[in-house]
């Protein structure tokens, strides 16, 4: 029985003929041998070239020192110029002087209006303590004088007690004159007057209401035109002053020692009125003064 054959099975791709295969085969083979034999002729003529002398490290020989730190250069003229002619660049401006400020006292609004007036300061007169009599003076004008002195009570007070004995200075210090009125006078001012002037502690209740007999007081003497309290002392001259001018041991002098009573034993709460009292008296005794 004969066998049968295998059937043939065609492949209907594209197949590279195996003599072209082989034809190729050597021509690649020939073309990498070109390509390592012109490799091997660059490295030959590179090999014949003269290499260069690799440069040495240098090293550095010395050490590297800093440089001092130089001055500035200055001119000829400023470095020869002493230290004391150096002269600032800008300007000294003296401040103003300021005005002493007020005791707390005097910061009362009832004296504003007072403390604002001109009138004769004791910066014109010599010290209250220096005041002298003349050898002829009156004994009563020694004792007014030592009493008045003796209180230490400020400088509003050294100011009148200077203004008052100028005021006396100018009429002779007599001792006779017209008498001050005596109406709405406080009471413990007469008894004062009864002990002659000296050396007299006056009831407390009779200073209990000093300060409002004072002004009563003061108020019932003044010239017509003008008219006073505790919160009113007006400065506007309208008038004559016929009424207050009496120099002498009966007249501006009891004013004197009602306000000298009212310092040593009357309230301390009444310290701005009597202040301001003082005060106004000391304008009224510079007006006159003036007159």
């Amino acid at each position: 029985m004969v066998p049968s054959k295998a059937p043939i099975i065609q492949d209907t791709s594209t197949k590279t003929p195996l003599s072209t295969v082989r034809g190729n085969a050597p021509a690649i083979t020939n073309s990498n041998k070109r390509v390592a034999s012109v490799l091997n002729d660059a490295m030959d003529e590179e090999n014949r070239l003269p290499k260069r002398p690799r440069a040495p490290e240098l090293t550095p020989s010395f050490k590297p020192t800093p440089r001092p730190l130089q001055k500035p250069k200055v001119a000829a003229d400023e470095e020869n110029r002493l230290p004391n002619e150096l002269t600032p660049s800008f300007k000294l401006t003296p401040r103003p002087l300021q005005k002493p400020k007020l005791a707390a006292i005097n910061s009362d609004p009832r004296l504003a209006n007072h403390l604002a007036q001109p009138q004769v300061l004791a910066s014109s007169f010599p010290d209250f303590m220096s005041l002298t009599l003349p050898p002829d003076a009156q004994d009563w004008m020694r004792l007014a004088l030592k009493t008045m002195q003796s209180g230490n009570f400020g400088d509003s007070w050294s100011r009148l007690v200077v203004v008052w004995f100028r005021f006396e200075e100018r009429h002779g210090f007599k001792l006779k004159g017209p008498r001050l009125d005596a109406a709405n006078r406080p009471r413990a001012l007469a008894g004062w007057i009864q002990h002659a002037r000296k050396n007299f502690k006056p009831d407390s209740r009779l200073m209990s209401n000093f300060e409002v007999d004072f002004w009563r007081w003061w108020n019932h003497v003044q010239p017509a035109w003008r008219v006073v309290d505790a919160k009113s002392t007006p400065r506007k001259v309208e008038g004559g002053w016929g009424e207050i001018t009496k120099p002498g041991l009966n007249g501006v002098y009891t004013v004197m020692g009602a306000l000298y009573l009212w310092r040593s034993f009357g309230k301390k709460e009444s310290l701005a009125s009597w202040t301001c009292a003082v005060e106004d008296v000391n304008w009224v005794l510079s007006q006159l003064l003036c007159v």
